[in-house]
């Protein structure tokens, strides 16, 4: 059993918002490793300290989400289950991640991308 809750629902009414510090790729290339990474997911996410506010951008902000309520809830994370919790926005953020990054290789990295800007969202 993993320590990673539920995170709630993000309400569509919030808007879209995505400010300066923001990079659409380094949040689709985190979507896509954990994807891949199918039953690690739940501990990158705790040992990297991955959270659904580092995520700007809705459609990946939900596929995180998803992601996350997939591994509480004791799913798998693959194409099948994840399409029956997706809208349309977030699948085409689904098959947009995966598309264009081909390997869980370099999640550090881009985690650290998105705390990154996300100290300087605050800083603002």
């Amino acid at each position: 059993m993993s320590n990673i809750t539920a995170l709630p629902r993000r309400n569509p009414a919030q808007g879209h918002h995505e400010p300066a510090a923001f990079s659409h790729e380094a949040e689709r290339a985190v979507c896509a490793a954990l994807i891949r990474q199918g039953a690690d997911a739940a501990d990158n996410i705790l040992h990297h300290g991955i959270s659904a506010d580092l995520f700007c951008n809705d459609a990946t902000q939900a596929l995180f989400t998803a992601i996350c309520n997939h591994i509480a809830d004791g799913i798998p994370i693959d194409l099948a289950t994840l399409d029956q919790a997706m809208n349309g926005a977030v699948k085409i953020e689904y098959e947009t991640s995966l598309t264009e990054n081909a390997s869980a290789a370099n999640l550090n990295v881009y985690v650290k991308v998105l705390k990154d800007l996300r100290t300087a969202r605050e800083m603002k």
